[in-house]
């Protein structure tokens, strides 16, 4: 993980009824925007095993 999914991450667990709506919306930008980084290598990593897998029962 890059610094920014840890420090987003972080913050998540310190979330409480008393937290502003505002930082709330903020922090579920900054992970959304962190997923949306890591969609390509996901989708490699899982067509990856799509092949493997379709190969296997071959």
């Amino acid at each position: 993980m890059d610094d920014n999914i840890i420090g987003s991450a972080s913050r998540i667990l310190y979330i409480s009824d008393s937290t502003p709506l505002l930082e709330k919306t903020d922090i579920k930008g900054s992970m959304m925007i962190s997923y949306i980084s890591y969609m390509p290598r996901v989708a490699s990593c899982n067509a990856a095993a799509d092949e493997a897998e379709a190969l296997s029962e071959i």
